[in-house]
């Protein structure tokens, strides 16, 4: 018998068992100490699965996050939770890996919020465009300093409205794919549904650089104020799109 296998194997189980009845308001403190700018409010549970009712970091806020480690993955030096937080239209959970590189390995990302909820946590008080946003992401890898450096999924925008205009004008339903590689960030419409018809793709690279080469047009039916907006935009072209084409930086 190989008996430092046998006494490894009952360090581990040890250390699995610690985690496993830490609770969850000794396992935040450690965490907050660790992590400037963050905080945890109403925990419950363990650090192996645990809930916190409000959680805090720099500008974004957070409620009812709850999280699941994956303790055998400390054995190949990686730390691996999943993660599921409210919004106000339903819930975004996340898989998440970070390994001894200190790179962040995310995927899956599903879920679904309103493009409200998601501007104020990016430090947007107002957005002109209301709806909501349903996102499944298949994976994203981020370098240490936090760079997206790939990036796979889709978005769906259900239900998007132009506000400014009272009533608000429906603007449709669409579907977009998600890439990145090296900080650059793209999303390319695949699929529009609804009063307006969008082709194209829009682009953000690490530098807060952006892109739009985009077209639209206003499908039979759509609102007449909305049509008198896109007018607005220049001249179509002889199939009556509207080019939208901008560089700017955030």
């Amino acid at each position: 018998m190989n008996w430092k296998l046998v006494i490894l194997a009952g360090v581990l189980a040890l250390v699995v068992g610690l985690v496993w009845r830490l609770p969850a308001t000794v396992a935040s403190g450690w965490v907050q100490s660790a992590v400037p700018n963050l905080t945890l409010a109403g925990t419950e549970g363990t650090a192996l699965s645990g809930r916190a009712g409000h959680v805090l970091y720099e500008d974004i806020a957070l409620e009812d996050v709850s999280w699941q480690l994956r303790p055998l993955r400390l054995l190949i030096g990686q730390v691996a939770v999943q993660l599921s937080t409210a919004t106000d239209v339903g819930r975004i959970e996340a898989s998440l890996r970070r390994g001894l590189s200190g790179n962040l390995s995310a995927g899956p990302v599903n879920g679904q919020a309103s493009l409200a909820w998601l501007a104020r946590r990016a430090g947007y008080t107002f957005v002109p465009l209301s709806g909501s946003l349903i996102l499944a992401i298949d994976n994203a890898e981020l370098d240490s300093a936090g760079q997206v450096q790939t990036l796979t999924g889709r978005v769906q925008a259900r239900g998007l409205q132009w506000d400014l205009l009272k009533p608000p004008a429906p603007i449709g339903n669409f579907v977009g794919v998600v890439s990145g590689e090296a900080g650059d960030l793209q999303l390319t419409i695949e699929e529009a549904d609804g009063p307006v018809d969008v082709e194209g793709q829009a682009s953000l690279a690490a530098n807060g650089i952006y892109r739009l080469d985009l077209r639209l047009r206003a499908r039979a039916g759509a609102d007449d104020r909305l049509k008198k907006l896109i007018d607005q935009l220049g001249r179509p072209d002889n199939q009556g799109w509207y080019p939208i084409v901008e560089r700017g930086q955030l």
